[in-house]
């Protein structure tokens, strides 16, 4: 609300102050559809049913090209009732944009595996992974790299790895991410400090402060 009222979409703000804590990808879908819309709760909560749609939407592609029509259907009613899915599609929480992002990553890997000469392919997965870290942070290179790695490693094909183009990858997430980054620091001096240390590194080993919302301390070991 405040992003749309102040036509600032650099910098997040809540209650008056900067809120660099997390990317702004969710916070520019729902400014947009305020925008679109006017400030009501509708609006607000319609970019992530949206989105909570289109992951369906992709697993029944997904299930259609591997199974078949019907295998299609049954895993798009899954993923729609499934629990999670359900309650964080009702919910203003990064997390289901993270998850339809990554379910997206992972087809287009998928995809690209199959083919891995094609260039273009190669290039809508670094894209997509580009979008994760403007979602969620750094994270949002974790599963993608990850489940590339499994890939190769399960499949004992390391030259998917020579395949995949990482020079190509690099200056797609550069392209993405960077212009954000550069202009965010520029505006707010400290921010990359504050994003890569406070609420990655520090927050890994239970460090991060505040701590994780006042009320449980999130970290990788507890």
């Amino acid at each position: 609300r405040e992003m749309a009222a102040r036509g600032d979409w650099l910098t997040p703000h809540l209650n008056g102050a900067p809120y660099l804590n997390k990317p702004p990808l969710l916070y520019w879908t729902i400014a947009l559809s305020y925008k679109e819309f006017g400030v009501n709760e509708w609006a607000a909560r319609l970019p992530l049913a949206l989105i909570s749609l289109c992951g369906a939407a992709l697993a029944w592609q997904w299930a259609r090209e591997l199974w078949g029509l019907r295998a299609g259907r049954m895993a798009a009613a899954m993923l729609s009732v499934a629990f999670g899915w359900y309650l964080f599609s009702h919910q203003l929480l990064i997390d289901l944009l993270l998850a339809a992002l990554n379910l997206l990553s992972l087809y287009l890997l998928w995809k690209t595996a199959r083919e891995p000469e094609r260039r273009g392919r190669w290039a809508a997965f670094y894209a997509v992974i580009g979008l994760m870290v403007m979602a969620k942070g750094l994270i949002g290179l974790l599963f993608p790299l990850a489940a590339l790695l499994l890939f190769a490693l399960c499949r004992r094909t390391w030259g998917l790895l020579r395949q995949s183009r990482p020079a190509l990858g690099l200056l797609i997430l550069l392209a993405i991410v960077g212009p954000w980054v550069a202009l965010l620091e520029w505006r707010n001096p400290g921010t990359l400090y504050y994003m890569l240390v406070n609420e990655h590194l520090k927050r890994v080993v239970g460090q991060r402060w505040p701590p994780d919302y006042s009320v449980v301390n999130v970290s990788a070991a507890a």
